[in-house]
């Protein structure tokens, strides 16, 4: 897609996935672990605020950070050329134990991102739906030019057939994980996108298509979750 609507501008596009790494880290202390492993204050909030994108040296590796985390709170991804990867981990975990620094398997990172509102490409938005279903309006500059601005329009200018919500799911013992039937009056009437568990409220969460009609909050509607449907109800997005 890139190349094929690269024609009309000055730019060249290759695929470099093989010449990067990329390591995570977020948390309410990842800010002091990346200044004590810089020796300097880049990683303030003024220098470098979430959103935006630099590269800078980590204990002489060259890294290509970027502000950005999928746990709801401040992060950085932090690409490394592949010979450089342990280095950079090792140097992290060290220079972060003081302040408790660990690892975190993929799983609660997706739980993270599912408690925290946060979208995911392929699950909450994909070529299947637009923007305007997904919730993410406030995210599109429409005083600019881009391509499929038409179409997005007409999306936001039109009713909209479905909308995405965030559920709290009556069950304990499974979690929704994506593609699950949900029913109302004994008719399947959506799908979840994602889901998982909120260790705070102990309660199930999911994002889910409804029908327009069905999204307003305390909707009560079932998920069906391993051959059986649990009870559910349309509540408050996180991420708003």
């Amino acid at each position: 897609w890139l190349i094929e609507n690269s024609a009309e501008y000055d730019v060249e596009i290759n695929n470099v996935t093989e010449e990067w790494n990329c390591l995570g880290i977020s948390g309410p202390k990842a800010r002091q672990v990346l200044a004590k492993a810089t020796g300097g204050s880049h990683f303030s909030e003024a220098s470098f605020p979430n959103g935006t994108c630099q590269m800078v040296l980590i204990n002489g590796i060259e890294v290509g950070a970027i502000a950005i985390s999928y746990t709801g709170q401040m992060g950085w991804e932090l690409y490394v050329a592949p010979k450089d990867v342990e280095a950079l981990h090792n140097h992290l975990l060290e220079v972060g134990s003081e302040f408790g620094i660990g690892h975190v398997g993929g799983y609660a990172l997706n739980n993270l991102r599912v408690q925290a509102g946060i979208r995911a490409l392929g699950s909450e938005f994909s070529i299947n739906n637009n923007p305007i279903e997904a919730g993410l309006e406030g995210y599109i500059d429409f005083n600019k030019d881009f391509i499929g601005k038409e179409a997005v329009l007409n999306a936001k200018n039109s009713d909209a057939a479905r909308q995405l919500v965030y559920l709290n799911v009556d069950t304990f013992n499974v979690d929704a994980e994506g593609n699950e039937s949900i029913w109302r009056n004994d008719s399947v009437v959506g799908y979840t996108t994602s889901g998982g568990y909120d260790y705070q409220s102990k309660k199930g969460i999911a994002f889910a298509y409804l029908p327009t009609n069905l999204c307003k909050e305390g909707t009560e509607v079932e998920i069906d979750l391993i051959g059986r449907k649990y009870k559910a109800r349309v509540v408050a997005d996180p991420l708003h």
